[in-house]
């Protein structure tokens, strides 16, 4: 089922970043066991594009890896295309390939995408939710707060993170930061209250100027890449950015936060 989210980072001038994350696991309605590396967060490598999905895992992990890849090349929009073009391309694209699917194995679930459109200090952030049920598609773009903040949350462990999110915020919505969403993905994940989410955190980003990021993540003192264990790949772990459990930079290699990175503390 999922744990995803979507936030929006904001700095004193305004949208500076996007993010979709999620924990790693698909489970099998009666079935006990669970499998916690699958990938559920895709990042475009030439366009500013991010997706994630909820729910009903068949239709959502294999669409979305045709449909990233469709992007990066050039086939369903141009670099500078504008926003409601972009999402008229891709959301024809799931409406299209949903209808492949036999009605009954489609199943339900969400979709959340994040764009960007412009660059640098001309740079505008949109979030949308896309929505699959019964062969049919809704979607519905989310307003992003004027602070860091939660923009979309679904899943089955969403109720478990919004608890979790109002703890790190303190009551203080007002002052959010980008570590208060993903460090209480983290804490979600540790307390293992919902059994349909569970491994290790997954993210992918846009900041002001660069395409889609995929993410490392240093959790529980081990490295992960799209929900995969990384740890047999040290002399390349330095050609990404990696995160760890309070959102800072860290060195791939020996897992430490980076010497000029910020320090993000507990709250």
């Amino acid at each position: 089922m999922t744990t995803l989210v979507a936030w929006i980072g904001v700095d004193t001038h305004g949208p500076a970043s996007v993010y979709i994350a999620s924990d790693s696991r698909i489970s099998w309605k009666n079935v006990e066991n669970t499998w916690d590396s699958v990938r559920k967060v895709f990042a475009t490598y030439s366009y500013p594009e991010l997706f994630g999905y909820s729910g009903r895992v068949e239709f959502p992990v294999h669409i979305l890896n045709q449909l990233v890849n469709a992007i990066d090349n050039g086939l369903l929009f141009s670099v500078e295309a504008a926003f409601n073009e972009k999402l008229e391309a891709i959301t024809n694209f799931i409406q299209n390939s949903l209808s492949e699917v036999p009605r009954k194995q489609s199943g339900s679930g969400t979709i959340i995408y994040a764009t960007r459109i412009g660059n640098k200090m001309c740079s505008h952030f949109h979030v949308v939710e896309i929505k699959f049920k019964d062969g049919d598609i809704t979607f519905e773009e989310k307003p992003l707060s004027t602070s860091s903040d939660i923009v979309a949350c679904s899943g089955a462990g969403r109720t478990e993170l919004n608890s979790m999110h109002e703890k790190w915020c303190g009551g203080v919505k007002e002052i959010g930061f980008s570590r208060f969403v993903f460090g209480a993905l983290c804490d979600t994940l540790k307390k293992g209250n919902d059994k349909y989410s569970g491994g290790a955190p997954q993210l992918v980003g846009l900041y002001r100027h660069t395409p889609g990021l995929n993410f490392g993540i240093i959790f529980n003192g081990k490295r992960y890449f799209s929900g995969k264990p990384m740890d047999d790949f040290n002399n390349l772990l330095s050609r990404i950015e990696w995160r760890n459990e309070l959102f800072e930079r860290c060195d791939g290699a020996n897992m430490s936060k980076l010497k000029d990175a910020q320090a993000q503390p507990r709250v």
